[in-house]
């Protein structure tokens, strides 16, 4: 977990509200690692593979709709 912008390649800053592992005190967000919607294996075993949710209400462009961030289910 880090900051905002900070996140390792493979990896995206992701809101609180979506990974339920993020402590949000003192971060702007906690980096999550990245997966493709249409791929269901991408994640390890006891995660899915979520719609991304940038934090800060970023809006993600229509062409990375398949981009999801993987979760614990």
């Amino acid at each position: 977990m880090t900051s905002l912008g900070l996140c390792e390649p493979g990896f995206a800053c992701t809101s609180p509200d979506q990974l339920s592992t993020c402590d949000p005190a003192g971060q702007d967000g906690c980096c999550a690692r990245l997966c493709m919607l249409d791929v269901a294996a991408e994640c390890a075993d006891g995660e899915a593979c979520l719609a991304y949710a940038p934090p800060l209400g970023y809006v993600l462009p229509a062409d990375l709709a398949h981009i999801g961030v993987c979760v614990p289910d």
